[in-house]
């Protein structure tokens, strides 16, 4: 199990395979599928093993639901930064994103990460509708955000390509990009996801507002 951590926090989980850990452990594949199960039970193995982790790391719940979410949110980015293996799958895959497969008597953190950001924006006053599309919208932008981290999608680390591109043409032919790129090419994901999450949770409030 820790050698199957340490792997998740460091390489996409696509490249993690049974028989790649029964390799590596010195022990045939099927002993690695009998006590961890096939190769879906590990993924959310390692996700339950995160996201027990941000539940940990959270701060409980004060009741004021923007500083709430604002912590619960930065925590979670930090979180899926540190496990960069599973972060781009969560991007790609469907299965496990939300809930986690446990044995019964375990506990499912995805469903506490769930229900904790439920009960933020219950307390904040919002809709049950507004709730479920705050969280929707959320989960999106987190995701999007830290998958181009770790795949260093962000402006900022192409800073020179998109530079070089865009000065080998006069600045009358195209105004518009000449007059972005400066600023656009200093994007990295921790000032994109700073100023999202304001945004975001600016336009919840207008919501929230309206339905009080």
């Amino acid at each position: 199990m820790k050698h199957l951590i340490a792997l998740a926090q460091r390489e996409p989980f696509s490249e993690i395979t049974i028989a790649r850990l029964g390799r590596e452990l010195g022990v045939v594949p099927s002993l690695i599928h009998y006590f961890l199960g096939s190769r879906d039970d590990m993924m959310s193995l390692v996700l339950n093993h995160a996201l027990k982790e941000l539940a940990e790391l959270s701060p409980p719940l004060s009741g004021v639901w923007r500083a709430d979410a604002e912590a619960h949110l930065r925590q979670a980015y930090e979180t899926l930064l540190k496990w960069r293996g599973i972060t781009s799958y969560m991007a790609e895959q469907n299965k496990y994103r939300i809930f986690q497969n446990v044995s019964p008597g375990e506990v499912d953190f995805g469903l506490v990460f769930y229900d904790r950001m439920g009960r933020i924006f219950q307390t904040g006053g919002f809709t049950s509708e507004d709730s479920a599309r705050a969280y929707h919208l959320l989960m999106h932008f987190l995701t999007s955000i830290t998958r181009a981290d770790v795949l260093k999608l962000e402006p900022a680390a192409q800073r020179e390509t998109l530079r070089t591109h865009v000065e080998q043409f006069p600045v009358s032919d195209y105004p518009g990009a000449r007059f972005m790129i400066e600023a656009f090419t200093n994007l990295d994901s921790k000032h994109t996801f700073e100023s999202g999450l304001t945004l975001l949770l600016d336009g919840f409030e207008r919501w929230r507002a309206q339905s009080i």
